[in-house]
C-alpha cells in the first residue's frame, strides 16, 4: 500500500512540476458553458438560444461553474479539480486494494457485496464525467 502512495505522490509531484503551463483549447469550450451558467443561469453555448450540448460530461462543467461563482479562475479550478480527482482516485484504489487483502476468499454473497459495493459510487460518478464511464465501469 505504501508503494502505491509513494508512486502516486511522485507521479503527482512530477506532473505539477514538469507539466507544461498551458491550457488545452478544448477546455475553453467547457469554461464558456460554465460562465454562461453562472452569468445567465442557462447551460448553453449562446444564452437565449436553443440549448446545445458541446461538453463531454456535466460534472466538470458544474464544478467549474461553482468555482467561478466563488470568484476562482476556471483554469485554476480545473487544475485543482484534476489534482483532487487524482488524489481521490488514489484513496479509493488503496482502500479497495486494502479491503481485498483483508477479506478471506469470497465464500458468500455478503462478502461479495462488501468488496464490490464501494465501487458503485465511483462508477456512478464516472457516468457523469464521461458518457462511456458507466459502460467502462460495468
Amino acid at each position: 500500500m505504501k508503494l502505491i502512495w509513494a508512486g502516486a505522490a511522485v507521479y503527482l509531484g512530477l506532473n505539477v512540476a514538469l507539466f507544461p503551463k498551458w491550457t488545452v483549447d478544448d477546455a475553453y469550450i467547457l469554461f464558456r458553458y460554465a460562465r454562461n451558467l453562472v452569468e445567465t443561469g442557462q447551460l448553453t453555448w449562446n444564452p437565449g438560444h436553443e440549448a446545445v450540448e458541446g461538453y463531454t460530461g456535466i460534472a466538470l462543467v458544474l464544478l467549474v461553474a461553482v468555482a467561478m461563482k466563488l470568484g476562482i479562475s476556471p483554469v485554476v479550478a480545473s487544475q485543482g479539480i484534476g489534482v483532487v480527482g487524482f488524489v481521490a482516485t488514489t484513496v479509493l484504489l488503496s482502500r479497495f486494494l486494502r479491503r481485498l487483502e483483508v477479506i478471506p476468499p469470497v465464500r458468500n454473497a455478503v462478502l461479495v457485496l462488501h468488496v464490490v459495493a464501494p465501487l458503485f459510487i465511483p462508477i456512478a460518478f464516472a457516468g457523469l464525467v464521461r458518457p462511456e464511464g458507466a459502460l467502462l465501469g460495468g
